[in-house]
């Protein structure tokens, strides 16, 4: 939980809450035993979950403006004949 909650300042350790919950909840299930702790894994692996989505969306769409914006400049610059 600790990865997920420090993901939302730093996006990478969001990424990492995701997959140590996954794997956590992925070895907890294979045991069969039941941990006082796996609503923490649970929070932890959804909050990087959510913070990792919404950091690649907002990076793509910064990509895509970046792209309109570079495309409109070179039209531009070619419709004036420099």
């Amino acid at each position: 939980m600790i990865f997920g909650i420090v993901g939302i300042f730093i996006s990478l350790f969001a990424a990492i809450a995701w997959y140590l919950g996954a794997n956590a909840i992925k070895e907890i299930r294979a045991t069969g035993i039941r941990y006082s702790n796996e609503s923490n894994l649970d929070t932890g692996r959804l909050l990087g979950k959510i913070v990792t989505i919404t950091a690649l969306v907002g990076l793509a769409i910064v990509f895509l403006i970046w792209f309109v914006f570079g495309v409109l400049l070179v039209g531009v610059r070619l419709s004036q004949g420099l």
